[in-house]
This record gives C-alpha cells, sequence and structure tokens, in this order.
C-alpha cells in the first residue's frame, strides 16, 4: 500500500501532461474518425515519450527521493505508464461510439 502512494506521488508530477496528450488525442479520433485510431495511438506514445524524457531531465533531483523510498525508476515509469494506458483505454472506450464512422457505398 505504501509503494502505491509513491507510485501516484509521482504520477502527480506529470499527469496533466498525460492528460493533455490524451485529450489531444480523443478530440483527433472525434474529428478524423475511427480510420485515425492508429495514427493517435502513435502519438500518444509519442507524447508519452516526450514526457519520460523531459520529467527525467527537469526532474532529475526527484528521482533520488524516490529511489530512497526503495522505488527504481524503471518501476516507477513501468507503473505509471501502465496507469496512464489504462486511463486512455477507459476513455477511449466510453468516447468511441460517438466517433464519427464513414459509411461506403458499395460498388
Amino acid at each position: 500500500m505504501r509503494n502505491i502512494r509513491i507510485i501516484f506521488s509521482f504520477y502527480k508530477i506529470w499527469v496533466l501532461a498525460g492528460f493533455l496528450v490524451t485529450a489531444l488525442c480523443i478530440i483527433g479520433a472525434y474529428r478524423e474518425g475511427v480510420n485515425s485510431v492508429t495514427p493517435l495511438l502513435l502519438g500518444k506514445i509519442g507524447g508519452n515519450a516526450a514526457i519520460i524524457i523531459i520529467v527525467n531531465i527537469y526532474f532529475k533531483q526527484e528521482f533520488y527521493y524516490y529511489k530512497n523510498l526503495g522505488l527504481s525508476k524503471q518501476l516507477l515509469w513501468i507503473s505509471t505508464q501502465i496507469i496512464e494506458f489504462i486511463f486512455f483505454v477507459i476513455i477511449l472506450s466510453i468516447f468511441l461510439p460517438y466517433v464519427y464512422i464513414p459509411h461506403f457505398n458499395g460498388g
């Protein structure tokens, strides 16, 4: 239970940026239709990669705090990325029924 609280305190550092990337992907899926889900998923992965790089650069000293509490940098990133991906899938499944699905005439 203690580790979960520590992981969520790390997640609070970049949750706003992660939510912004998720919101942009959902808006893109809504505007462009179902065919854009794959590029938007790649955009989500790219956005999270950028967040990881930025947090690793600007919050380098914060990782000593978590290491002293017994959590490695890999454990922090893997667990928070799993949380972020689950959040993304839930939000996408909520909004996917409202996404434009083009109808093709047979021919």
